[in-house]
């Protein structure tokens, strides 16, 4: 529930009034979109809205296109009895039991709605299990007990041939069925996948492995384009788009011998969904859900083949089940990309994360104008808890100001709902997706698909963006806003030229809620004030890192 917010990494983009001049700009693909799991989402932000329909405009047959998976997980008594039976080696493993794997991605409260799984990202899946290590008997371990572990611990079994790519994959695919009324997949790449983990399973066998990633699976959020894989950003408007390229980010992964699991759901276009971060939509699920969540600095990692959101904040974030995972996978897919020009220019070194076992020379902000009324108790516990605990180590607590932050929501919605205008006018029934049968006109063509095409929600955002963008209305609400965003970010860089190095803030306004609770409030309402701790700091273009709970 708690954030670490860091010094944006040098950018080109890191003022965000004033963009960098485009010396040698490349041409841009008519689409740019980006990647998941035990790793990756793309970008969108996290307020929701009214009536925001997550993939409803799919028919049932969209949703999950994949053939039957033959393997079907034991049900009934025989399944209890068998999940009952020692994980691993009974000589090694004598005692521990395996029932928590098959509850323990539904423990706690779900917030899910219609259907839609929020935790989209997670490249080993979330599940528990015990010690990676064979028993005294030498025998080789069951799939399940690598669900559970990190990307590192399962490199490493795959390395030393505890497990293969393809036992990896099969079991991670079963799962994938046996929850498929979470309705987390739009399109399950099982051919795809399965030719992947076999590819891989060859590489091992010769050693000649591609790195940590090898054989790990993935899942990529369905706004980053996959090449010969659809595309659809859960949407009527893109149904049937099957891109001719791969966004960076995912060609990054796919070059490190990464598994293509298949394509994740999410709000239409992206508004409201979480997963990649626009306004804290990889930080609130992380937080939600007990994982790792970072969002890098903007343009740290390439925002190529990312169906835009909000060009100027959207960053492909990270979700693992540890701080260690994020920073492999941040290794993979930072750095300059020739395709996005807001990409750093400096070369990136590997993330490798330092021992620090003295904090004495930390110093920690925290921000006097994130304490809410609105702050459940809960969280503000947990707060004063994770800043006592450094101050005991020997870290220096301090408050800090950032006095416009009250301003960061209103000033938010302006300048996204006016990209998201921009953005969504190129779909327009004529170059690829959606097109309606009207042909009287092609005004009346435009109207139709874009009302066809759309949902409500985006249509709204696209007459709000449009409404701010008038003539009339440009100079009074989008250059205002653009000059919030510069005094939000003079807050942010005041406070870290002060001396703090990071400043510690929770995540959300409270716990997870239970759906029953979560749709008794009016959506518009929840995300007015629910995003006050996140949206300031996409703004800013600052880097932020949502620990597991555990590690507080």
């Amino acid at each position: 529930m708690l954030q670490l917010t860091f010094q944006s990494v040098p950018c080109p983009f890191s003022s965000p009034l004033t963009p960098p001049p485009l010396k040698n700009r490349p041409k841009s693909k008519p689409l740019e979109l980006s990647p998941v799991s035990g790793a990756l989402a793309g970008p969108t932000d996290s307020a929701r809205e009214p009536d925001a329909t997550e993939n409803q405009t799919l028919p049932d047959s969209h949703r999950d296109p994949s053939p039957e998976f033959p393997f079907q997980p034991f049900s009934g008594a025989a399944g209890r009895a068998l999940r009952r039976q020692p994980i691993a080696c009974r000589d090694y493993f004598l005692g521990l039991q395996s029932d928590q794997w098959e509850d323990s991605v539904l423990k706690g409260p779900v917030t899910s709605q219609n259907g839609c799984a929020h935790v989209l990202l997670v490249a080993v899946v979330d599940l528990c299990f015990s010690s990676l290590s064979p028993g005294p008997c030498g025998g080789r371990l069951d799939t399940k007990t690598m669900l559970g572990r990190t990307l590192r611990e399962v490199s490493t079994a795959l390395k030393q041939g505890q497990i293969t790519p393809t036992e990896l994959c099969l079991k991670c695919l079963s799962l994938i069925k046996k929850t498929k009324f979470l309705n987390a997949y739009i399109t399950v790449s099982e051919e795809v996948a399965l030719k992947q983990a076999e590819e891989s399973e060859k590489r091992y066998k010769k050693g000649h492995s591609l790195g940590d990633l090898d054989g790990i699976p993935v899942a990529v959020k369905d706004n980053f384009s996959t090449s010969g894989i659809e595309t659809t950003c859960a949407s009527n408007m893109l149904k049937g788009y099957v891109p001719p390229y791969n966004a960076t980010v995912v060609q990054k992964l796919l070059d490190q011998g990464a598994l293509l699991m298949g394509k994740t759901n999410l709000d239409e276009f992206a508004m409201g969904a979480l997963g990649s971060d626009t306004g804290g939509s990889t930080r609130n699920p992380a937080a939600h859900c007990g994982v790792v969540g970072l969002k890098p600095s903007y343009g740290l990692v390439s925002r190529h083949g990312l169906i835009p959101l909000v060009n100027s904040m959207d960053v492909p974030g990270i979700l693992t089940r540890c701080v260690d995972d994020a920073a492999t996978v941040l290794g993979v897919l930072a750095g300059h990309d020739c395709k996005d020009s807001t990409t750093v220019q400096d070369p990136v070194k590997s993330f490798i994360l330092p021992s620090l076992t003295d904090v004495s020379k930390l110093c920690i902000g925290i921000p006097k104008e994130y304490l809410v009324p609105e702050l459940s108790s809960e969280v503000q516990s947990l707060w004063s808890k994770a800043a006592k605990l450094f101050e005991s180590e020997g870290a220096k607590v301090i408050e800090v100001s950032l006095p416009h932050t009250s301003y960061s929501i209103v000033c938010y919605h302006v300048l996204c709902t006016s990209e998201v205008a921009s953005n969504m006018a190129r779909f327009d029934g004529l170059e690829y997706g959606h097109r309606c049968d009207i042909n009287v006109s092609t005004e009346a063509m435009y109207a139709a698909t874009r009302r066809e095409g759309f949902n409500n929600v985006v249509r709204g955002r696209i007459l709000s963006g449009n409404f701010f963008l008038l003539k009339e209305n440009y100079e009074n609400y989008f250059v205002k806003a653009q000059k919030v965003r510069r005094l939000i970010t003079n807050d942010f860089v005041n406070v870290f030229n002060s001396g703090v190095d990071v400043l510690l803030t929770p995540t959300t306004l409270s716990e997870a809620v239970p759906y029953v609770e979560f749709i008794k409030e009016d959506n518009r309402t929840r995300s007015a004030q629910g995003d006050i701790f996140t949206q300031a700091v996409n703004m800013a273009a600052l880097c932020l890192l949502e620990p597991h709970q555990a590690a507080l």
